[in-house]
């Protein structure tokens, strides 16, 4: 049996036509998504890029209540953004000794940093560069005119000017459809899939940084979403908790360019999709496809993914899996990302390996088990969240400035009852305490950025 991982980063659970939404085009996801066995509550023990990686690749829980500097003697703002570390085992070098082919192909450009160790195990590895501010290229004497896609008030914001000019010098002069990321990804998939498939085994993963900011798709898609639109591009928002620096048509057309950034992504896993059914090998291939996180677009008045606004637009992530002759059908049960590896092994009839913490979730899909766990706990910089099926709470670490809602009586997370549920706060809080293994480090909310 052959294993193929799609990620597919920032894409939003209910931006997916499967999960209810009908304003945006995705017929392959949704096809991928029928056949599959679908977990509708699935969500990253810590946010955001490469602390989902790293629980993906170990089997691991990545806390997100330990802050670097308690790991290796440095800060950093992002808990569990350091390497995989060179004695724990990965997924890929695991398959890789069991005789496996191991194939990855990437343009999300965290992974590929030097030193970062996420193409350990890996027979092969491709690595697409160019995208956000990946220092792929100089341009030390090319001078362009950002102002068609900043606000005067982003104009004012050295985080939004600073990373626009190293990407769009990156992709100026991009003509062809071809030469944008989410087809540069799923071509070379693609590629590498017609050149292995006669391997005996192997395992792929395949991940895509798009639908990540800047959402920037050729024309033709944004024009589904906001046809006519004439004013400024709004492709890189900045990560705000207001909308200040837009106006109304500006968001919808920030909205526009997301989905339209999605529906590429869409187009072009149809086409990565279409390869491994011509090849014939959708009944020997296990095909998993996952989120990270998702992306807040004006949702409670926030743009980004900011620490202060953890909701379930961010949290809630894509996770299905397709195995040959298995009836599709919906999990409602609570799982974690840390729950794929074991999963897998067991789906390949491979042994689990002793280090993994997670759960094996078949055992939800052949009725042994009904859930194996009554609530979730997560957390992105100084900001921790818990969910228990009804109420989702966020806060800092010391337990103030405290968001919770009722999702039976407001499942859009309007009204904040905090104040008046005391009780589930403090409750909730010693759930993120216990998980935190009975105490959280607590940061300041600015940290000195040291990345590697």
């Amino acid at each position: 049996m052959n294993l193929i991982t799609i990620m597919i980063d920032s894409l939003r659970f209910d931006h997916v036509g499967i999960n209810g939404n009908s304003w945006i085009r995705t017929p392959n996801l949704d096809a991928l998504a029928s056949k599959s066995v679908q977990f509708r509550n699935a969500f990253p023990e810590s946010l955001p890029t490469l602390p989902v990686r790293k629980a993906l690749f170990t089997g691991k829980r990545i806390f997100p209540y330990f802050n670097t500097w308690e790991l290796n003697h440095y800060w950093h703002p992002i808990p569990g953004w350091s390497p995989i570390d060179h004695d724990t085992p990965v997924m890929a070098e695991i398959l890789g000794a069991k005789g496996y082919l191991t194939g990855f192909i990437t343009d999300t450009y965290h992974l590929f940093r030097p030193a970062m160790n996420y193409h350990r195990g890996f027979e092969h590895w491709e690595l697409i560069r160019g995208q956000e501010v990946d220092r792929s290229r100089s341009f030390a004497n090319h001078v362009m005119d950002y102002s068609p896609f900043l606000t005067e008030e982003m104009k004012k914001m050295h985080d939004v000017t600073f990373p626009m000019e190293i990407y769009m010098r990156k992709v100026a002069g991009r003509l062809h459809e071809e030469e944008w990321f989410p087809p540069k990804v799923f071509r070379a998939a693609a590629r590498w899939i017609e050149e292995n498939y006669k391997a005996e085994k192997f395992f792929l993963w395949v991940d895509s940084f798009d639908p990540h900011e800047p959402w920037d798709p050729p024309k033709r898609y944004r024009d589904l979403y906001s046809p006519g639109y004439q004013g400024k591009e709004i492709i890189w928002p900045p990560y705000s908790l207001d909308l200040d620096f837009l106006t109304e048509s500006e968001l919808k057309y920030m909205q526009a360019c997301y989905a339209g950034e999605v529906t590429m992504v869409d187009t072009w896993l149809g086409y990565f999709l279409s390869m491994v059914e011509d090849l014939g090998l959708m009944e020997n291939t296990i095909i998993v496809l996952l989120s990270d996180h998702g992306i807040l677009l004006g949702d409670h008045g926030v743009t980004g993914k900011p620490q202060e606004a953890l909701y379930p637009e961010l949290l809630k992530l894509n996770f299905f899996i397709k195995v040959p002759k298995q009836e599709p059908r919906a999990i409602d049960s609570m799982v974690y990302t840390h729950d794929y590896l074991p999963t897998l092994f067991y789906l390949l009839g491979e042994e689990i390996p002793e280090h993994v913490e997670g759960n094996n979730l078949w055992d939800l899909v052949e009725g042994k088990r009904s859930s194996f766990r009554e609530y979730i706990t997560s957390g992105l910089k100084t900001r921790v969240m818990a969910y228990d099926g009804r109420y989702w709470m966020f806060c800092r670490r010391d337990c103030s400035d405290v968001s919770l809602f009722d999702l039976k009586e407001d499942p859009g997370c309007n009204h904040n009852i905090a104040k008046d549920k005391q009780d589930v706060v403090d409750r909730f809080f010693s759930l993120v305490v216990k998980d935190a293994g009975g105490k959280l480090t607590i940061l300041p909310d600015k940290i000195p950025r040291n990345f590697l």
